[in-house]
């Protein structure tokens, strides 16, 4: 099986264990059972052109040019109070047809803490009962055609943060939360060195994505980016920053499996462990 993990998408795993004290990244990449069955957990190359998490205008390549390799859809566990306030969260954007965080996404399961779990579409702007497995944990679908787009995986972190829809036009469509400079600390930092290492995995060798701009930060974005001292990250640098990672081999990623059954009892004991590893799934 060819399908990786975006460093992208992995990103947005180590942010949403920040936000939700309960949460627990559980799966980008699918197993042999998500193999068997595909959807979102699943590239394009994986699966029959009929399923469908191919079919729909943004995930269907070709005709888009977007990558046939890699996985869009992400699964974080969480406990039941966490769970359903990342559900209402999604539910606000969901039920606002003028957020343009929408955009992005194709659909995302959850729980509001009662009855079934649901499955919200943005696309078809309904509502159907989902496997019950998504009590206990979240899983949310980019859009194929924005598999590697920094600005569509901010949206994702956006709304787990219950960030509203004035906030992020504030943000300029999140893109200033992605800037930084030497001596900065959070997740702005942590998006920048996702990057980094999606460039080079050998980036930053000593601290990995600790979320502080120090000397080895600006040492990898000297070397793999901009030249020069690498201690501002603003707009011309993070312009250049998404050019040399669309270039990067279709985007990179992580082509790793953890093995992951969907059971009330799996998910009693599943520890996450880092989000540097590869990824499980579900829907």
């Amino acid at each position: 099986m060819t399908t990786k993990a975006t460093s992208l998408l992995l990103n947005v795993a180590y942010e949403w264990e920040t936000i939700y004290s309960s949460a627990a990244f559980s799966g980008i990449v699918g197993d042999e059972a998500h193999a068997a069955k595909g959807g979102y957990h699943i590239s394009i190359e994986d699966q029959p052109s009929t399923n469908y998490s191919v079919v729909r205008p943004d995930d269907k390549a070709p005709p888009g040019d977007w990558s046939r390799i890699h996985a869009v859809a992400l699964d974080m566990s969480m406990n039941k109070a966490d769970m359903i306030l990342s559900t209402r969260r999604w539910m606000v954007v969901w039920s606002d047809r003028t957020d343009p965080r929408r955009k992005y996404f194709n659909a995302f399961n959850g729980w509001t803490g009662s009855g079934d779990a649901q499955r919200w579409d943005f696309v078809t702007n309904t509502v159907q009962k989902s496997t019950n497995d998504h009590q206990w944990h979240q899983h949310t679908e980019l859009r194929r055609k924005y598999w590697n787009d920094p600005v569509a995986h901010r949206a994702e972190i956006s709304i787990a943060r219950g960030e509203t829809k004035e906030q992020w036009l504030a943000s300029n469509g999140g893109i200033k939360n992605m800037f930084c400079n030497y001596g900065d600390k959070g997740e702005n930092v942590v998006a920048l060195q996702m990057q980094l290492l999606q460039l080079d995995p050998n980036a930053l060798p000593q601290f990995g994505p600790d979320a502080g701009y120090g000397d080895e930060t600006a040492a990898a974005v000297s070397r793999l980016v901009t030249g020069g001292p690498g201690k501002v990250y603003q707009g011309k640098e993070w312009a250049l920053m998404q050019k040399l990672c669309q270039a990067k081999n279709g985007g990179g990623g992580s082509g790793g499996l953890v093995q992951h059954t969907h059971t009330v009892e799996a998910q009693s004991v599943f520890v996450a462990g880092s989000v540097t590893g590869a990824a499980v799934a579900s829907k």
